[in-house]
């Protein structure tokens, strides 16, 4: 995995039971303008490898300690570039 993609995952935890929703979130005692920083990064991250990220409706959402918004990527399947894929070896590596 590359460094970007395993800082750009280290904001993103997979969240409720709808497919390919996450939390983009920092820490909860962190300035709401962190918050924002950190979706535009991952949005162009998302973007570079050909995806598509779109902010679901709802303001910021506070999860344990974390906040952030709830977005909805999705990736070709057909690349090497998979979120799911990427996902499963950032959680493998930390097991």
């Amino acid at each position: 995995m590359r460094k970007t993609d395993e800082k750009m995952l280290a904001h993103l935890i997979p969240i409720g039971e709808f497919a390919d929703t996450y939390l983009c979130f920092i820490g909860k005692y962190s300035k709401d303008t962190a918050m924002y920083s950190i979706y535009d990064q991952v949005e162009s991250w998302v973007k570079k490898n050909g995806g598509t990220i779109k902010k679901l409706p709802g303001d910021k959402k506070i999860v344990g300690e974390r906040k952030g918004f709830m977005v909805k990527i999705r990736f070709p399947m057909n690349t090497m570039r998979d979120m799911k894929q990427m996902m499963a070896t950032l959680y493998e590596k930390e097991i």
